[in-house]
């Protein structure tokens, strides 16, 4: 396998970015702007500029020198534009790993969910609640920086999953614990870009302190259907 550091065309590039950032510096004294010290960030940002769009923005094929010499002249020429559209190169490359991260925190969530309806022993019980709070604080903490609507829409999800492994706690007869997670939920998953679904009444009234049979009198308060509104019967007259 060749040393890519004997590539001629590191050489080549940086070389004609060079080039053209230095062409960019004489438009630029040409339109009445400074000679010095522009010449020197024009000439090296444009050697860089030509190593960002050809091999990261492009990844141009180096078999193809006309093209190889006219896109790092240009790339060198235009470096203001490639510099900013290699951040967004990379800022893209990050998203996309918080995405896939999002995505795995999320599913060892719902294993453990999974482990919770199975356990028996009170301590097990304790321990898969601390370990599902842990993940819903990092999920926290990669979610406070996402920026797409993608990234957002699985920062939902996990939310889901997670009030869904508070109520299996609650279920299972946890209530601590099922407080805990769906306290973390909230402090960790509910920031204002998040759409968070309606939530789960039951879990509302487990993080007021109430006990069982307060929180399933009202939600049995809550359920009762409410009488029809009154019909109008050809028009003119309400029956009951």
């Amino acid at each position: 396998m060749p040393n890519p550091l004997e590539d001629k065309t590191l050489i080549l590039v940086p070389g004609l970015g060079a080039v053209g950032g230095l062409l960019a510096w004489m438009m630029s004294v040409r339109a009445g702007g400074p000679l010095w010290p522009d010449i020197i960030v024009m000439v090296t940002m444009g050697a860089g500029a030509a190593l960002i769009f050809l091999f990261v923005i492009m990844n141009t094929d180096r078999s193809d020198v006309a093209r190889l010499v006219a896109l790092s002249l240009l790339a060198g020429f235009s470096w203001e534009t490639v510099w900013e559209a290699g951040g967004a190169v990379v800022e893209r490359h990050a998203e996309e790993a918080r995405v896939a991260e999002i995505e795995e925190a999320t599913h060892r969530i719902a294993e453990i969910e999974a482990e919770l309806l199975s356990a028996t022993d009170p301590r097990e019980r304790k321990a898969l609640a601390s370990r599902a709070t842990g993940e819903i604080e990092r999920l926290g903490r990669v979610g406070s920086a996402v920026t797409s609507v993608d990234a957002l829409q699985k920062l939902t999800e996990a939310r889901v999953v997670a009030s869904s492994v508070a109520r299996s706690a609650a279920d299972a007869g946890s209530r601590s614990e099922a407080k805990e997670i769906e306290l973390a939920a909230r402090r960790s998953l509910n920031p204002a870009q998040i759409v968070v679904p309606q939530a789960d009444r039951r879990l509302e009234l487990l993080v007021t302190d109430f006990d069982v049979e307060e929180i399933e009198r009202a939600v049995r308060e809550e359920a009762r259907v409410a009488p029809p509104p009154p019909r109008r019967t050809n028009g003119a007259r309400v029956t009951p």
